[in-house]
């Protein structure tokens, strides 16, 4: 088998900040309360006491008030309309039709919903304008409506291990604090979260992630922004996140919104796109643990032995981390992070690298890769990296073909389109490739018009693989 690593090297390059991945993600809302009336509440001890042991954003805002805008945020990155009453379907992006896009399943499961696709405006203490995921096109078909059930229908799902991959939990009026108390709502939570908290994608090393979230802050004297703008918004609410690959004991004093969640979500689930204002927001990356896999990438076309590289972020001191291959334990340390090269069989693998600290968490990334006899890894810049423009690469500085100096026969072709910011290399994989390119090269009867038809035709493989960056004149991120 024939390896060939190609290291393009910028003068820096930081990878975006990494969500762990999740096939469970669950969201609860309540409503029309600001930070300062939940937090330090004594009348909610088991939220006050959620936000103690798993993670709190301390600096969260709504973008705005009113029901169903403020929940628009939350599903589609976008207030989509003011109308609380509406029955409308939009033809908006939004989660449903990035799930179904994985594809995965969702549910909603509304407090006093009367039957599954129900959608009318309100019955006994449920109201449809709590309930937003069924107000768009994907959502209020003949098949689709059917997800969104009574609340009752969770504890059957959960028994048949049957529980989609996102969830949306509305409370009644009376349970959300919308009409009830802050305290009725506190002891439906605590009623209901254990329960959903014992489920394995919650246990350690699972990939739960559960948001409860406010729609906005009080209705009266609450239109904060952030903590310098004091009008315009939806005012601050106290935001929890939950899951074994959140920090223990965390509470944030980074700035988020219903976008930043909406963000969070969208890089969890590995979305095509993330809606509306969410594909510009940041995700909430300081509230995880994080295992990043730098090598190899996600979906990577590999050749044995396969270079493994990881590292891990953990609040508490790691004590080891492992590589596992296909489920099967194929390497052990006892530092935070791993390198090293395995020997893999050729077909698709999953290789997974989980780590544990001294607080008894474990948190873990996997990537996907398909092993081949040949392939060219790129190892740097990494995707979506921000190189500068003059990084340096083997044998001198990067030149057109075509320009003074350019080496035609050199074993990497560099073609950049600054427009589109695409980068490829394509390499012969022979043993001798320079002495083969010469002698194909001098082969009149070949008649070729650019090194890759030479190589074709002279009987070899080109084997390529490409990465997207983005060339700045400014310095490197």
């Amino acid at each position: 088998m024939t390896k060939f690593w190609v290291l393009l090297f910028a003068l820096s390059s930081l990878a975006s900040a990494q969500i762990p991945r999740s096939k469970h993600v669950w969201l609860i809302t309540q409503e029309n309360h600001s930070y300062e009336s939940v937090i330090g509440n004594a009348g909610m001890p088991y939220y006050n006491s959620l936000a103690t042991k798993y993670a709190l954003a301390a600096q969260y805002d709504s973008e705005q008030h009113s029901s169903v805008p403020a929940l628009m945020w939350l599903v589609a990155g976008q207030p989509v309309t003011s109308n609380n009453n509406t029955t409308a379907c939009f033809n908006t992006n939004n989660v449903v039709r990035q799930v179904l896009a994985k594809p995965l399943t969702w549910k909603s499961y509304p407090v006093d919903l009367p039957y599954a696709g129900f959608l009318g405006l309100s019955n006994l203490n449920y109201v449809r304008r709590h309930n937003p995921l069924i107000d768009f096109t994907d959502a209020c078909t003949a098949v689709q409506k059917l997800n969104s059930v009574p609340f009752g229908q969770l504890a059957l799902d959960m028994a048949a291990n049957n529980a989609p991959n996102y969830i949306y939990i509305t409370p009644n009026l009376d349970e959300d604090t919308h009409d009830g108390t802050l305290a009725a709502a506190d002891v439906w939570l605590s009623k209901h979260l254990p329960t959903i908290l014992a489920r394995p994608e919650f246990k350690p090393g699972g990939d739960g992630l559960l948001f409860i979230v406010w729609d906005e802050g009080n209705l009266t004297g609450d239109n904060r922004c952030s903590t310098t703008v004091t009008s315009g918004c939806g005012g601050r609410i106290a935001t929890l996140v939950i899951g074994p690959q959140v920090k223990p004991q965390y509470k944030s004093t980074v700035h988020y919104s219903h976008k930043n969640l909406l963000r969070t979500v969208c890089d969890a689930m590995a979305f095509a796109s993330c809606p509306g204002a969410g594909a510009t927001g940041q995700p909430m990356a300081d509230f995880f643990n994080t295992v990043k896999a730098i090598a190899p990438l996600d979906n990577a076309k590999v050749a044995s032995p396969v270079h493994v590289q990881a590292t891990t972020s953990n609040s508490s001191p790691v004590t080891a981390m492992q590589i596992y291959v296909d489920n099967l334990l194929r390497y052990q340390g006892k530092s935070n992070q791993v390198n090293t090269s395995l020997a893999m069989s050729l077909g698709p693998r999953y290789i997974v690298a989980p780590s544990w600290d001294k607080a008894g968490e474990i948190h873990k990334t996997g990537v996907h890769v398909t092993v081949q006899a040949q392939a060219v890894t790129i190892r740097s810049p990494m995707p979506d990296a921000r190189c500068h423009r003059d990084f340096s690469c083997p044998g001198g500085r990067y030149r057109r073909r075509g320009q003074p100096g350019a080496n035609d026969a050199d074993l990497c072709r560099r073609h950049f389109d600054v427009q589109g910011r695409w980068q490829r290399t394509e390499y012969n994989p022979a043993t001798d490739a320079r002495k083969a390119l010469h002698r194909c090269r001098c082969h009149r009867s070949v008649g070729c018009s650019n090194q890759e038809q030479v190589h074709r035709k002279c009987g070899h493989t080109v084997v390529r693989e490409r990465t997207r960056f983005v060339l700045t004149n400014g310095s490197s991120s």
